[in-house]
């Protein structure tokens, strides 16, 4: 039974993630977004772990918009998940990465579960030739 509703969460997504922390996955966000904007999220999904870009902060205490190095965007999510699972000592090959956009597509590359979510996307053509799972969702179809 799903706690959030489709205007707040993808609910396909969130009973996915459900399921896997039933199973004992640990899940991890990683996202080009920053960590002041995940962490409420993180809490209420309960993701202990989150891999972000880190954004410059000004003199002034307000950020720039800029990212800082290492940012986690494209080639850069892969290499922050190989990172964190060689630190966590776990193995890529029992891991899940659930990407929706073409940019996710090196992180997925890199763990044993690749899924794509949303349809109609060149990542979900990709997904369906590499016969990765696709989650159907109204909301990125």
């Amino acid at each position: 039974m799903s706690l959030y509703t489709d205007d707040l969460f993808v609910a396909p997504v969130v009973e996915e993630l459900q399921r896997l922390q039933g199973e004992g996955v640990t899940p991890v966000f990683v996202s080009g977004s920053f960590n002041a904007l995940l962490e409420p999220i993180a809490r209420t999904l309960e993701v202990p772990h989150i891999l972000a870009s880190n954004l410059e902060v000004g003199g002034d205490g307000l950020y720039t918009g800029n990212i800082m190095a290492p940012q986690t965007i494209g080639m850069g999510k892969a290499l922050a998940v190989q990172g964190f699972l060689q630190h966590h000592v776990a193995s890529p090959s029992r891991c899940y990465a659930f990407g929706d956009d073409l940019s996710d597509l090196p992180m997925l590359n890199v763990v044993g579960h690749p899924v794509a979510v949303g349809t109609g996307t060149v990542l979900a053509e990709r997904a369906a030739t590499a016969n990765w799972p696709v989650i159907t969702t109204s909301e990125l179809s």
